[in-house]
C-alpha cells in the first residue's frame, strides 16, 4: 500500500478496500502457518519415542528444553496473525465510521 493523502492535510488516509485485502492475506498466512506447523509439530514431538536406552535418554534430556521453548514460542503464532487481522478489521471499520460521521458534517 502506498501513502494516500486525499485531503492534503499531511496525514496518510486509509484505503479501506486495500487495507481489508491485506488483512485477509494476513489472516490467510496465519491459516497456512497453522497447517504447516501442525504437520511439523508431529515430527518435533516424535523424538520422545526414541527409547529408554542410554543414547535415547541422553538425547531426550538434551532435546527436551529447546523443544519446549520452540513449541511454546510457535504454538500461539498462527492465532496472533489472525488476531492482528481481526484488530486491523476493527480499525478499518472505526476509520470508515469516523470518516462517514465527519463527511456528514458538511453539506454536499
Amino acid at each position: 500500500m502506498s501513502g494516500i493523502d486525499r485531503d492534503k492535510d499531511g496525514k496518510i488516509d486509509m484505503s479501506p478496500v486495500e487495507t481489508m485485502g491485506q488483512l485477509s492475506r494476513l489472516r490467510a498466512a496465519g491459516d497456512v502457518l497453522e497447517q504447516a506447523w501442525s504437520s511439523q509439530r508431529g515430527k518435533i514431538d516424535a523424538p520422545g519415542q526414541i527409547g529408554g536406552g542410554p543414547l535415547g535418554r541422553a538425547f531426550t534430556a538434551f532435546y527436551a528444553e529447546p523443544k519446549t521453548a520452540v513449541v511454546g514460542a510457535m504454538d500461539p503464532v498462527p492465532g496472533i496473525y489472525r488476531q492482528l487481522a481481526d484488530n486491523g478489521g476493527q480499525a478499518v471499520r472505526a476509520y470508515e465510521a469516523t470518516d462517514a460521521a465527519a463527511a456528514g458534517q458538511y453539506d454536499r
